[in-house]
């Protein structure tokens, strides 16, 4: 991709502690190249140099940059992608975690930032799924880059959970819950769960079930087209849905839980030279 980046937006995990030190690395070589940095307000007080551009609010501050650098684990890079997607803006993920799966530069090779500014960079598309939660009239709905999540809040314990697809069909569980992942999300929660590992660029549905009380019960892949919906009327009102690991929500009074991938996609920006599966070999290994 050839683009001119005149202003970068910087979202960092300020709860790892190498994260400040990388956030001025970054900057300084960005600064050196005659690129404005641009930073939340609130991380004022643990940056030393003042050429960094305050903003009041990380949707201003996206909004107003031609790409991001998250920095930080896969938490803080969903995290950014998401908000990114709103504003079709990309988001570079520097990895400080231990997996990074979805990261496009490791913290130790951060010399290849030269080939962002160069344009010598892929942009890779990641399909999301949104989950929304309907209380009779009222509804939420929330962006999920990896996963959506339903289980019980609190201790495990064996839940029955019938879900039913636009095409009429329906698939019940007897499980701790059900993991409804991305192809990006295939490597995370899922995967632990016995899920399969999905290309990225594959749109789909994954439907996982967590610890399963029945011998046939075996995750399924539905298309992108596929919408699922989740029967919440017997549920007990601990169940709860978590997304993306971060946001949950209790589902006590919901009639149903849909499930359906998103018309926004992430936009995750690639410097490092690994294929999806060299990655997979040398994280997982």
């Amino acid at each position: 991709m050839k683009a001119q980046i005149k202003k970068v937006a910087i979202m960092p995990n300020v709860n790892k502690i190498e994260s400040i030190c990388y956030v001025e690395k970054i900057a300084n070589f960005l600064w050196q190249n005659d690129v404005e940095v641009m930073i939340e307000k609130r991380f004022n007080k643990f940056l030393n140099n003042q050429k960094f551009v305050f903003v009041d609010k990380e949707e201003t501050l996206v909004e107003n940059s031609d790409i991001v650098i998250a920095i930080g684990g896969d938490g803080t890079i969903i995290r950014a992608s998401k908000i990114a997607a709103v504003c079709d803006k990309a988001v570079l993920g520097v990895n400080l975690g231990r997996l990074g799966f979805i990261s496009g530069l490791e913290k130790e090779n951060i010399f290849n930032l030269k080939s962002l500014l160069d344009g010598n960079f892929k942009v890779e598309a990641r399909a999301m799924l949104s989950a929304t939660a309907r209380w009779g009239n009222k509804e939420e709905t929330y962006l999920c880059l990896n996963d959506a999540v339903i289980s019980k809040a609190g201790l495990p314990k064996i839940s029955d959970i019938t879900v039913l697809t636009n095409s009429d069909e329906t698939f019940k569980f007897r499980a701790d819950g059900i993991i409804l992942s991305t192809a990006t999300g295939s490597t995370a929660y899922s995967f632990s769960a016995g899920g399969p590992i999905v290309a990225p660029n594959v749109k789909c549905v994954i439907l996982t079930p967590i610890c399963s009380h029945s011998i046939v019960a075996r995750p399924i892949v539905f298309s992108d087209t596929t919408k699922l919906n989740i029967l919440t009327k017997n549920f007990d009102k601990d169940m709860s849905l978590t997304v993306d690991g971060d946001k949950t929500i209790n589902l006590a009074g919901t009639d149903s839980i849909c499930i359906a991938t998103s018309n926004l996609e992430a936009r995750l920006i690639n410097l490092e030279e690994k294929s999806f599966y060299d990655k997979i070999i040398e994280k997982l290994k």
